[in-house]
């Protein structure tokens, strides 16, 4: 069979030259299909079908991650370390012991006060029981002797005041006699203690040592009634006090004769005051170890063994499961480690803090779950739900926003304490529904309509609608599913400038779409 090359290549370049015609041709009617005359605009119109399928209201904003549960530690008492046993960084336990400090002094009270007690419940119990006989003989003695010291007394006090009469009689004998001069018979002093008298009166027991020359007799009697006198009222108070020890006695003696209901009562109160004085020393003596409220890692530590730590008032604790709801404390911020000595938070139980706008804060509420993006993790997406909304509002620059505490659930362990977090909050979502793109809808005060397009035909049409979300609008009344309507589109004028609205895109003819040769 013979070839012939010519041929073929005739055959070959007429079927390439078809090609490269219906190629321009086609090319020719999209272009005239978009650029199309000078100043007219048609072209491509965007639609949405209307169909079933969800709604999600969003608001959305930024903050930090942070430990849900933290607490800031500090001794209440001030003392010198004596043992550091954890560190930043280290996990520990609820009731774990993170410090001590010199506990001496708390032991020594502690040891007092028991000593005290010990003595106290003794009194008491011999209270309970009654006297000894011992205790009775002793009342009973005390009793006999008291009486034989009055006695005595007043044996005693019965001689001063006769001697007091016998004086007043010899003064008024003397004084009757004129007050002659006292001879020295008068003034000597017998052995026995009695000095006579010249005129026959029994002088009584002579107190003066003598007299001098020239000395009356009365002037004699007045002196030494005056020291009877003073020696009678010096009596009579000893014989008073002497009553006093009698009256004593028998008290003493009846009291202790049998049961008595006010010493066993003050017995009782001193056992109760002791006690409360032992559980004062032991929580002062357990005060000198610091322990762990809570399971988590330490976060800060200030202090070191030998340094002095100042005692504190209180410790300080935030949980945000509370925050917001009347509970004091901080909506649940790492804890700042300030004077505290330690500083313990749940990593495991993290949060972000994010301000919304006082725009946006009314939306949102307790329970509403969220999402939460961290920078750090580009491709992480949290599930978080928001656990408390400040009620109170913070102004910065003349801005009010709002502190809204959002849970992050099962955060995975590379999240860490401070990353930047965006949060989305859904606010309000439905399923279910009929819904459309929300660029679809046109609102204009309370109308809302869409233009529905129908066999090549475009009807504005009003609708109802329900929930507006971040991208899809309900529609609740007005359209159907399946039903198509025309979406907004930008138009792109001959100088280059942009439009919104308009269902078709327009474009100069000053420019021009090139394509490469064909060759063959």
């Amino acid at each position: 069979m013979t070839i012939h090359p010519k041929k073929l290549w005739s055959k070959g370049a007429l079927l390439y030259a078809v090609l490269i015609v219906a190629v321009c041709a086609a090319l020719g009617f999209g272009l005239d299909s978009v650029y199309g005359g000078s100043s007219g605009a048609s072209g491509t119109t965007r639609t949405a079908t209307v169909e079933h399928g969800a709604v999600q209201a969003v608001e959305t904003a930024s903050g930090n991650v942070s430990s849900a549960e933290s607490t800031s530690l500090e001794f209440s008492t001030s003392g010198t370390l004596t043992a550091v046993d954890v560190a930043v960084g280290d996990t520990v336990k609820a009731g774990e012991t993170l410090a001590s400090i010199d506990a001496s002094s708390a032991q020594a009270a502690l040891v007092s006060a028991k000593a005290q007690l010990t003595v106290a419940e003794y009194n008491l119990k011999q209270a309970e029981i009654g006297p000894t006989a011992s205790q009775q003989a002793s009342n009973t003695a005390n009793i006999d002797q008291a009486k034989l010291s009055l006695e005595s007394d007043e044996q005693q006090l019965s001689a001063d005041e006769a001697a007091v009469a016998l004086w007043r009689a010899q003064l008024a004998a003397d004084e009757k006699a004129g007050c002659p001069e006292a001879t020295s018979s008068e003034t000597q002093t017998s052995s026995s203690g009695t000095a006579t008298v010249g005129d026959g009166v029994l002088r009584a027991i002579a107190l003066s040592a003598g007299t001098t020359a020239g000395t009356t007799t009365c002037a004699q009697d007045n002196s030494t009634l005056t020291t009877d006198e003073q020696a009678v009222a010096h009596q009579k108070l000893t014989d008073e006090q002497a009553q006093l020890s009698l009256a004593s006695a028998r008290t003493e003696a009846t009291t202790n004769s049998a049961l008595n209901p006010a010493t066993i009562a003050q017995d009782k109160a001193q056992v109760v005051q002791d006690e409360q004085t032992i559980k004062d020393d032991e929580k002062s003596l357990s005060a000198t170890t610091l322990t762990s409220p809570i399971a988590g890692t330490v976060t800060a530590l200030n202090g070191s063994v030998g340094e002095t730590v100042s005692g504190g008032s209180s410790n300080s604790s935030s949980n945000s499961s509370s925050a917001y709801s009347g509970a004091t404390g901080s909506s649940g911020s790492s804890g700042s480690s300030g004077s505290s000595f330690v500083t313990i938070s749940n990593l495991g139980d993290l949060e972000v803090v994010a301000s919304f706008a006082e725009a946006d804060i009314s939306n949102i509420a307790v329970g509403d779950p969220a999402t939460v993006s961290l920078a750090a993790l580009p491709d992480t997406d949290l599930s978080a739900r928001v656990t408390a909304v400040s009620p109170t509002s913070t102004v910065s620059s003349n801005v009010v926003t709002y502190d809204v505490t959002i849970a992050i659930k099962d955060p995975p362990s590379d999240v860490k304490v401070g990353m930047t977090a965006d949060v989305t909050v859904i606010t309000a979502s439905k399923t279910g529904v009929l819904i459309l793109p929300s660029a679809a809808v046109t609102t204009t005060g309370t109308r809302s309509t869409v233009t529905v397009l129908s066999h090549g035909t475009q009807t504005t049409r009003p609708v109802v609608v329900g929930l507006v979300g971040s991208s899809t609008t309900q529609i609740v009344a007005g359209l159907k599913a399946g039903e198509v309507v025309v979406e907004p589109t930008v138009s792109i004028s001959s100088t280059g400038t942009s439009t919104s609205g308009g269902t078709t895109f327009t474009g100069g003819r000053g420019g021009g779409l090139g394509f490469g040769g064909f060759g063959g």
